[in-house]
């Protein structure tokens, strides 16, 4: 008899798995109007869709995405210098390899299994928390459907993958009541023991949030010392604060073992500081407001709301990213202060139902605890003078929105009792079932787009236009063959000041199957930035730079150009005599190079040529570190700016020589009269006279191997220290190559 009810259950539960799929599967084909899509075209073609795109491209093509050579040639891409824990989604390829080898196919896929996971994450965690079966399914659902979802997209589809958040939030859950996380199982069989133990299912719950996500794992790190705290002075409880250690221990474990690769190369190779270099000022910038988490998100179907939020968000204090939690989450998450209130202020005691009450009073602390890290001002802004890696903390507003939406759940089974028990003819399914429909009626219409399907056919025709014009790029030049393409944009998270993004620059690549192009690169290296050193040189010259490092092909980005590539592209097709071949956009030109390399190559002995395509690929460089950073001014010129008093920057000579290199700039501060002395690696300084609130250097120095820093000292008439002050016109020579240029 038992053994029946077991299996019973079981089944009961295993169908609430079932319908949560079925119902999430079926609301998400109709709010993204699947059948309006490509597959073999991804939903989003634009912005930060196009680097997960191209790291899904070198997983199928190369085995792991760490290292592509067809990118930042000629030295490759290497993105351990720009360390991340989130492994877990670059598995993805190898999911759907039996069925296909197209990027773009494995991309959307991923997406659209993200929302099933999603979902039965949730009904996880849901069923955890004590939510009933019917209102777990509603519930479910609208969190895979969540407006975050539908924000991140295929941009952000590491964040947009939220699986492991619900799975975590249940270790809290557990830790809150005292439930077991650890030990073994409950079968007679070791081997069945072992497999279905709290001790494994705790310890996959924390590979996959730390192998998935290294802004989840902070946040459950931090809502795991708050919950450790609660069950300590709340309960006196020393074994489940151990037990909360244990899982921090546990996760930051999982997060160095997906790091450690990244570790490993800067320890082999240097540190790279411009490789993830974020200000401190972003951490408030992508914080969230209350306001912003109850409103309407930007992509209402109801286009009232739409502008309502629109409103807001250009008429108040704009912060980035716009995170909503829906009307239902929104619901749970004002439900959690009225229960503080009530549990905390006004020390109100319910008898019935304590246990449910309680974990409801514990639930809603976590929100506001996680509000208080993550809106402007809170916990998060203190924690970024320690660290600028982490600046997103708005992303917290999706662990807001489980809580919110377990809270409510919880309130709405103890409302349905209620009312079952008020009336001896009303059975729980006459009022819980209406109640999940409503759930999802308006959970599909507040949080999901009403316009999905709307831009798949202009996507396709940029997407076909784009790889046919690569290909016939491919077509007339060698497989090998490098493509140096201008101007360059420092990777990732780099634009230029008309908006174009570096990522915007990987188009080429997405499509090309065997050429190799200079951009892609991971910033802060010269063998990366090589590009960005060229316009130290005149433009008559690019052709002779680019032929010397054997370059085939010169492609400009005419978007990313303030003139949209006019001056460059004359000097280019006066010195070649040939048009471009334009991509169907007008967006890129291509000039094939080869006949002028051949050229120089016949007039230049070999190993001198070697020698100067050396010194263009990995040139001395100046880097803003460990003080500056990189801004435009009012002409979109690229300045570096501090506010820090004897700032220093960083010269670089990759070579294992020394080298001899000219460094040009000009320093201007915010007084008018005063002095700036520069002191340069060597120990030499520089003194120039602030004359109409700028200083000019011009000095010529030879740099050992290595990385150097230089200080910055500017001083006022009265000899008191100026902290802001700004380098502009930043050049920086190699006078070997220089001289060879002169030659030519």
């Amino acid at each position: 008899m038992l053994a029946g009810l077991a299996r019973r259950l079981r089944s009961a539960e295993l169908a609430v798995y079932g319908a949560t799929a079925a119902v999430t599967a079926l609301l998400v084909a109709v709010a993204l109007q699947l059948w309006r899509a490509d597959i073999t075209v991804p939903f989003n073609y634009s912005g930060d869709a196009l680097p997960t795109g191209a790291h899904y491209k070198t997983v199928i093509e190369t085995g792991w995405y760490e290292s592509q050579s067809l990118l930042g040639a000629p030295a490759g891409q290497t993105y351990n210098d720009f360390p991340t824990a989130d492994n877990l989604h670059m598995l993805a390829p190898y999911l759907f390899r039996p069925f296909t080898d197209d990027w773009a196919v494995a991309l959307n896929l991923y997406f659209l299994l993200g929302f099933l996971l999603i979902a039965l994450a949730a009904v996880w965690f849901l069923r955890t928390v004590g939510v009933s079966r019917v209102v777990t399914v509603a519930l479910a659902t609208v969190f895979a459907i969540a407006p975050y979802h539908f924000i991140r997209g295929e941009s952000h589809l590491w964040l947009g993958s939220y699986y492991a958040v619900p799975l975590a939030l249940g270790l809290l859950v557990m830790l809150l009541r005292g439930d077991r996380v650890w030990g073994r199982g409950t079968s007679s069989n070791r081997v069945l023991a072992l497999l279905l133990s709290p001790s494994t299912r705790t310890a996959l719950i924390l590979v996959v949030l730390g192998s998935s996500s290294s802004y989840y794992s902070v946040f459950f790190l931090a809502l795991l010392s708050f919950t450790g705290l609660i069950v300590l002075v709340r309960d006196g409880s020393w074994r489940r604060f151990v037990v909360a250690i244990s899982l921090g221990v546990g996760t930051v474990v999982v997060m160095l073992a997906n790091m450690f690769p990244d570790m490993l190369f800067g320890w082999q190779n240097g540190e790279n500081p411009a490789g993830l270099a974020r200000g401190r000022s972003e951490t408030e910038i992508l914080a969230l407001k209350f306001t912003q988490l109850i409103l309407p998100w930007a992509g209402h179907r109801i286009p009232v709301l739409s502008e309502l939020r629109r409103q807001y968000d250009t008429g108040y204090l704009a912060l980035g990213e716009q995170p909503a939690l829906g009307a239902i989450a929104a619901l749970g998450f004002l439900a959690s202060f009225v229960v503080i209130v009530l549990l905390v202020v006004a020390r109100r005691r319910f008898s019935r139902d304590a246990a449910t009450w309680q974990l409801v009073g514990g639930l809603s602390t976590l929100v506001l605890f996680a509000f208080m890290c993550a809106t402007i001002g809170g916990l998060s802004t203190l924690v970024s003078f320690l660290t600028t890696s982490l600046r997103g903390w708005n992303r917290m507003s999706i662990v807001i929105a489980a809580l919110s939406l377990a809270i409510l759940g919880l309130l709405l089974d103890l409302a349905v009792r209620r009312i079952v028990a008020s009336s001896r003819r009303t059975r729980t399914a006459f009022v819980s079932v209406p109640l999940a429909a409503v759930l999802l009626v308006v959970g599909f219409v507040d949080q999901t787009p009403g316009n999905a399907g709307d831009g798949y056919a202009a996507t396709k025709e940029r997407f076909e236009s784009d790889r046919a014009w690569v290909a016939s790029v491919e077509d007339t030049l060698d497989a090998g063959d490098m493509v140096l393409m201008l101007p360059y944009i420092p990777f990732p998270e780099n634009s230029t000041p008309n908006g174009v993004l570096a990522s915007d620059q990987l188009i080429p690549y997405l499509h090309s199957e065997n050429l190799r192009w200079s951009n892609g690169g991971i910033k802060g290296r010269p063998t990366s930035d090589w590009p960005g050193a060229l316009a130290g040189y005149p433009d008559d010259r690019l052709l002779t730079l680019a032929a010397s490092a054997d370059f085939s092909a010169v492609v400009v980005d005419r978007a990313a150009s303030a003139d949209g590539g006019v001056a460059l592209e004359e000097e280019l097709a006066a010195q070649l005599d040939q048009s471009p071949v334009v991509s169907g956009s007008g967006r890129f030109a291509f000039y094939d190079i080869r006949d002028y390399r051949a050229a120089l190559a016949a007039e230049v002995p070999a190993d001198e040529l070697d020698r100067i395509g050396t010194l263009v690929t990995d040139p001395t460089m100046l880097y803003p570190a460990p003080d500056f950073y990189s801004g435009f001014d009012a002409d979109g010129l690229e300045q570096l700016l501090t506010s820090k008093p004897l700032p220093q920057f960083t010269l670089t000579n990759g070579l294992d020589e020394d080298r001899e290199a000219t460094v040009e700039f000009t320093v201007t501060s915010a007084v008018a009269d005063g002095s700036v002395t520069v002191t340069w690696p060597d120990g030499s300084t520089s003194t120039e006279t602030s004359t109409d609130f700028s200083a000019t250097f011009r000095t010529t120095l030879v740099l050992e191997p290595g990385s150097h820093q230089a200080t910055v000292d500017a001083v006022d008439a009265l000899g008191a220290p100026i902290d802001k002050v700004i380098l502009s016109s930043v050049v920086v020579t190699q006078s070997e190559l220089a001289e060879f240029l002169i030659s030519r």
